[in-house]
């Protein structure tokens, strides 16, 4: 469990990584509903081009932040089908060799939802890959497990409330695109 400090924004949107450009460009009218003032992503390759066709038609920067990369699982990657990844739902301190572990990505997304939270924006975005969303997810409910995390839209955009006092919030946005 954490707690954020909200200084500016108690709202953040998350945005999963889409898997071709063409669901990436579905996001567009959805995305500019919300009134995004700033979208914060990854430098990797697939969270840049989720998120291009919004920031491209907002006329919005895109600010790269290192925390938000994906987990390496292991040091060949992560391959969808791998039965380590489901255990990483349940041995969240554990890792292979040169991998980070689930809690290690638990808490360096926390650290970019919480300087996300201190920017001077009222809706902000932030574009990852959905394992590290799932991380954060199950760091709060911990029903969310592996089965939970493979059924997740990719795009899928969730919604993260924190107001102080209360229990942060993480649900997904059931309209997405």
């Amino acid at each position: 469990m954490f707690a954020l400090t909200p200084l500016n924004s108690d709202t953040i949107y998350a945005l999963t990584s889409a898997e071709d450009a063409e669901a990436a460009a579905t996001l567009v009218p959805r995305l500019a509903s919300l009134g995004i003032e700033a979208i914060f992503a990854s430098a990797e390759p697939q969270a840049q081009a989720t998120v291009a066709p919004f920031a491209a038609q907002a006329g919005l920067p895109v600010t790269t932040l290192p925390d938000l990369r994906d987990h390496r699982l292991s040091l060949q990657g992560n391959a969808p089908d791998d039965p380590y990844i489901a255990l990483r739902f349940t041995q969240r301190g554990k890792a292979r060799p040169g991998a980070e572990t689930f809690n290690a990505a638990q808490a360096r997304l926390k650290t970019a939802v919480r300087a996300i939270s201190r920017r001077p924006v009222v809706a902000p975005l932030m574009v990852l890959a959905p394992g590290l969303l799932a991380a954060l997810i199950s760091g709060r409910d911990k029903t969310f497990g592996y089965d939970a995390f493979r059924a997740m839209a990719a795009p899928g955009l969730w919604q993260i409330t924190h107001r102080k006092g209360m229990p942060v919030k993480i649900v997904p946005l059931e309209d997405t695109p």
